[in-house]
């Protein structure tokens, strides 16, 4: 009998557990008088949405507020607020630690919203990113990775494409000529040299008034 009353507890309690545990992903909405689950819930209006997902932003947890963004566009990808919201994505992948996927990000603001107010802010955006990734420092790298040079040519390799974006996305933008030197010294530290030194002519021949010019004629000249 004791067995049976022992056993009956402790299914008891199980259940308990599993429900709470199956509870704690769903709330009350008294606008809707439902219960939902957070991730999967989507505001009837894209303005809604955009303040929820702001709203999230604003408590430092990003990972969430990334997929509240994520669902304007894939609920209301032709709203006012759509634009923001993938520009938003890279924001929130840049505070989440992932700069290379941030860049990606932005560049679908200007790929799928061309008519965007954040031309010029995406461009230093890609600029600040790609200066990460031409100055990171490898200290954290195993001996093996040293030897074979792979961190270092990646990270060369994506601040070059991230620079070359950058400048067909706005050619005027005022260190477009920093932008281009950097992706010769890239080319240049990967063994790349002849692509190199096309990429370091293209500076006198472009922005023949840049102060990067003599620098690039020399390591030209060395490649």
């Amino acid at each position: 009998m004791k067995k049976i009353i022992f056993l009956t507890l402790f299914i008891g309690i199980c259940c308990m557990f599993f429900v709470g545990k199956i509870f704690a992903y769903w709330e009350w909405t008294p606008e809707t008088n439902k219960w939902t689950n957070p991730k999967y819930y989507v505001a009837e209006t894209s303005l809604e949405q955009w303040t929820l997902a702001m709203d999230v932003y604003k408590t430092g947890d990003y990972e969430s507020a990334l997929r509240e963004f994520q669902k304007i566009l894939e609920n209301f990808p032709t709203s006012q607020e759509a634009s923001e919201s993938q520009f938003m994505l890279g924001d929130c992948q840049e505070k989440l630690g992932l700069p290379y996927e941030a860049c990606q990000s932005y560049q679908k603001v200007i790929d799928k919203f061309p008519s965007t107010n954040k031309l010029k802010e995406i461009i230093e955006r890609q600029k600040k990113i790609a200066d990460y990734f031409y100055n990171k420092k490898s200290e954290n790298m195993s001996i093996t990775e040293k030897a074979k040079g792979i961190f270092a040519i990646s990270n060369w390799e994506k601040a070059a494409n991230i620079y070359q974006m950058a400048i067909k996305n706005y050619p005027y933008y005022e260190k477009v000529d920093e932008m281009q030197f950097r992706i010769a010294d890239c080319y240049m530290k990967l063994g790349k040299y002849e692509t190199a030194r096309a990429e370091f002519g293209k500076l006198s021949i472009q922005y023949p008034d840049s102060a990067w010019i003599e620098e690039a004629e020399y390591l030209k000249a060395i490649c």
